[in-house]
C-alpha cells in the first residue's frame, strides 16, 4: 500500500505524504460468499497456497520472526495443494475512441471461463506499469484490478522465483506458462469438490485469515473507493488508468 501511494515503504516518507496532505483515491475490493460481504480488500485476496501459508503462520506465532522463514520454506518444498475448481472473470479491456475533436476513453467487458486444477489464486489491488520506462508497482484507478490464477505444474523453485520478479514490479513475473494473468473487474470462484477439503474454505484477505461459509467466493472491484494520502499528483494519478 506505502509503495503505491509514496513510491517507498519508508516511514518517514509516508508521513511527511500525511503532513502535506497530498491525496489519491485508490480502489477497493469487495469479497462476498454465502449472500453476504466477508471484507473489503485494500491490498490482495487469496485462496490456495499463499492462504495456507498465511494461515500456517499466525498458527505458529510462538516461533516469532523465526516463523516468517520456516513456515514458506516447509510449505514450498512439501509440494503444493492442487484443488479443481471453477472460475469466471470479468474482465476489462481500454480502448480510446475520438468523439469530434475529443478523446473518450472506454472499457470492453467480457467474460473469460476456465475449470481445472489450480494450486492458488491472487487478487491484486496493484498493477504493474511502465513509468518512465521502468515497469513497477502502481495502484489502479481504472475499473479493474490483477487477478492471476497459478495452474498444476508449476515447480517450488519456478514459484519463488516467480514472487520474487511480481513484488520487484518486473513485467515478466506475469509471463509464465502456469500462471493466468487478467485484468479484471471481478470474478467467482467455486470448489469443484463434493466433499471439499477444511482448506478449500479458508481464505486470506490483506493478510489477515477468513473462513468462507461455502466453498464459493465472489469479488468486485470498486475503483476510487477511498481516499489515501499519496506523494503521485493529479497527472501521475491519471497516468495510471490502463
Amino acid at each position: 500500500m506505502s509503495h503505491c501511494c509514496c513510491g517507498c515503504v519508508d516511514i518517514v516518507t509516508a508521513t511527511l505524504c500525511i503532513i502535506r496532505g497530498n491525496t489519491r483515491p485508490i480502489g477497493a475490493s469487495g469479497v462476498y460468499s454465502g449472500g453476504k460481504l466477508l471484507r473489503y480488500s485494500m491490498v490482495g485476496v487469496s485462496i490456495g497456497f499463499v492462504a495456507d501459508m498465511m494461515n500456517k503462520r499466525d498458527q505458529l506465532r510462538w516461533m516469532g520472526m523465526f516463523r516468517l522463514l520456516w513456515v514458506p520454506f516447509v510449505i514450498l518444498f512439501s509440494g503444493f495443494r492442487n484443488f479443481n475448481a471453477g472460475i469466471t472473470i470479468d474482465t476489462r479491456t481500454k480502448a480510446t475512441i475520438m468523439e469530434g475533436d475529443t478523446e473518450e476513453i472506454v472499457y470492453t467487458e467480457k467474460e473469460e471461463k476456465f475449470e481445472g486444477d489450480i494450486f492458488n489464486t491472487m487478487l491484486l489491488c496493484w498493477n504493474l506499469k511502465d513509468v518512465k520506462g521502468k515497469s513497477q508497482i502502481w495502484p489502479n484507478r481504472g475499473p479493474f484490478q490483477t487477478f492471476i490464477f497459478y495452474k498444476k505444474g508449476c515447480s517450488s523453485l519456478q514459484f519463488v522465483w516467480h514472487v520474487i520478479k511480481l513484488i520487484s514490479g518486473k513485467k515478466e513475473a506475469l509471463q509464465q506458462d502456469f500462471l493466468q494473468y487478467y485484468q479484471a473487474a471481478g470474478y467467482t470462484i467455486k470448489v469443484k469438490e463434493d466433499s471439499p477439503v477444511d482448506e478449500n474454505l479458508d481464505i486470506n484477505i490483506d493478510g489477515d485469515p477468513f473462513r468462507l461459509p461455502e466453498p464459493y467466493h465472489e469479488n468486485r472491484f470498486h475503483h476510487d473507493a477511498v481516499q489515501m494520502f499519496s506523494s503521485l499528483t493529479d497527472t501521475d494519478a491519471d497516468s495510471s488508468i490502463q
